[in-house]
Parts: C-alpha cells; sequence; structure tokens
C-alpha cells in the first residue's frame, strides 16, 4: 500500500519548505475468520480390539473423519461409508485402555464437530 499526500494551497513567497517530507503511517488490519457451524458429533463409536477397527455412526458418505489417541493431536481415519455407518481401516496405534480415543467428523461445507469418545464394542 502506498499513501501519497498532495499539499495544495498559494505560497505568496514561492517557498518550498513542505517539499520532500516524511512521515510514517501504520494501518492495523484486524481480520477475523468468518464462524463456520460445526457438524454435528458421531453419534456412536466403538473399537472392537478383536479386529482392530472403529466403527461409527455419523453424518454419511464424503464426510471425513479424524481419530486421537491421546486427546490432542487428530490423525485422519481412514476407511469406507456405509449409509451413516462409518468403519475404519485396521489401526495398531489404539491403546487398550480407550481413555483419550476420540473421533470426529467434518460434513461438507462445515466445520470439525466435538470429538466423541470411544468404547469398546
Amino acid at each position: 500500500i502506498e499513501l501519497i499526500i498532495y499539499i495544495d494551497g498559494t505560497d505568496p513567497d514561492c517557498r518550498d519548505e513542505a517539499k520532500g517530507p516524511s512521515g510514517e503511517v501504520k494501518i492495523f488490519f484486524n481480520a477475523v475468520e468468518a464462524a463456520v457451524t460445526p457438524s454435528a458429533a458421531p453419534t456412536e463409536a466403538k473399537y472392537n480390539s478383536g479386529n482392530k477397527q472403529i466403527t461409527l455412526t455419523g453424518a454419511g458418505n464424503g464426510t471425513t473423519v479424524e481419530y486421537t489417541t491421546d486427546g490432542k493431536t487428530w490423525n485422519a481415519l481412514g476407511g469406507s461409508w456405509s449409509g451413516t455407518t462409518f468403519t475404519s481401516v485396521v489401526l495398531n496405534d489404539i491403546p487398550v485402555e480407550l481413555t483419550n480415543v476420540k473421533v470426529r467428523q467434518k460434513a461438507v461445507g462445515k466445520g470439525y464437530s466435538e470429538g466423541a469418545a470411544v468404547t469398546a464394542a
């Protein structure tokens, strides 16, 4: 951004002291991210320790699913949808106690849902 200031007026003495001055102008733009409607949380999330898969009931085909094992770091969860039921790929990093294991989903045009606790199947 370039700001040009022009000084206009008559100068009866033809003086030019106003030429060549410098200054500083600071402008701050406060950008705020638009509010995003969150997706609905999965209605049920179960982990089957036998086949090492998470099955959840959620929004359905086209919905992105993520999971966390520590309650902090979210990872993409591969798998497939059948109606509103999602079955994950085989997961080898799910801890036995399931304490911090959660899933969340993101429907098209919406933000991520709140994390839903994964329970034993």
